[in-house]
């Protein structure tokens, strides 16, 4: 089985993510409803598949509530590293073609930017205030989507990588969960501590690739090595 889903049906009230200073937790059952809202509400907004959205926010549950709901309706999602400057934000946004950008408005960057023509801006608060509203269901045109992680941009402008969209359903295997379990023994009774920023790719694909396989994420708001 890889795929949240799956899980959520079998051991809804199994955490999939635990924030390390006990903050937020998210089981399995709640990650499903919040996903399958945030498609419903991606649909309302009018961003259809193939389009891309982004999230500028720091380490916490709702970057996995955006990141699924995105998954499964066919989208790329941009993460953007909350280092960078508020033009460099805006050029990303820009760059990927982003339709909404999801953000904590307390970062620095939100202060001085300026959004390109086109692209909503929702707070974290103001997604889970009108998922709330949304069926818990699956939407009707479910599609499997992917990430479009950006470089840093220390030569130049940030980068990003455009993969092709993958085919199938959304419960389809997954090579990066495959690769989890098969080579480094990942699986339902896995403990998975991730210290590291969300808006990376290892990180992301790591903590993600533990949700197919049904183990539970540790997630660091910020690394600490006593703390880890």
């Amino acid at each position: 089985m890889s795929h949240p889903r799956f899980h959520a049906q079998t051991t809804p009230d199994k955490l999939a993510v635990v924030m390390s200073d006990g903050s937020e937790t998210l089981t399995y059952g709640q990650l499903e409803i919040e996903a399958n809202r945030g498609a419903h509400l991606l649909r309302s907004l009018g961003i259809g598949q193939g389009e891309t959205i982004a999230f500028y926010l720091g380490n916490g549950c709702g970057i996995f509530e955006v990141y699924w709901a995105a998954q499964r309706a066919g989208l790329y999602v941009t993460p953007i590293s909350t280092a960078l400057t508020a033009d460099e934000v805006g050029y990303i946004l820009e760059n990927s073609g982003s339709l909404l950008l999801v953000c904590s408005p307390h970062l620095p960057a939100m202060a001085q930017l300026e959004p390109p023509p086109g692209v909503r801006i929702m707070s974290l608060d103001a997604w889970r205030t009108a998922c709330a509203e949304q069926p818990v269901g699956a939407i009707a045109d479910e599609a499997p989507g992917f990430h479009m992680v950006y470089s840093s941009g220390t030569t130049g402008r940030p980068k990003g990588i455009r993969l092709p969209l993958p085919l199938g359903k959304v419960t389809d295997p997954h090579p990066l969960a495959e690769r989890a379990r098969d080579t480094y023994g990942f699986g339902r009774d896995t403990f998975y501590l991730s210290p590291a920023p969300l808006y990376h790719t290892a990180p992301l694909a790591f903590s993600t690739s533990c949700h197919r396989i049904g183990a539970t994420v540790i997630q660091m708001p910020k690394f600490d090595p006593e703390a880890a």
